[in-house]
């Protein structure tokens, strides 16, 4: 779950690298790779829901079980906004 982020980075640096090699001569935009730059894309974008997903589920089972560790972190966000609990 901690390297999805990478990846859909990944597939974003590939689907701009496309645009561009695509945009520097047009003759060069054919079926194929408009439709590489799509599959790009959308994995990109599946991976970024996951992880979007992914981590609202985690964070949101966290308040669940674990309400010790909630407050803590509560306590240490006032503490470093300069209030005192």
């Amino acid at each position: 779950m901690l390297l999805l982020p990478y990846l859909a980075a990944a597939f974003d640096l590939i689907e701009n690298g496309m645009h561009v090699y695509l945009l520097s001569d047009l003759n060069r935009v054919t079926r194929g790779a408009v439709l590489f730059s799509g599959i790009c894309t959308n994995l990109k974008w599946t991976i970024a829901l996951i992880c979007l997903f992914g981590s609202a589920a985690f964070f949101s089972r966290l308040e669940t079980t674990r309400p010790d560790l909630i407050a803590q972190v509560e306590k240490i966000r006032i503490v470093h906004n300069g209030r005192q609990p």
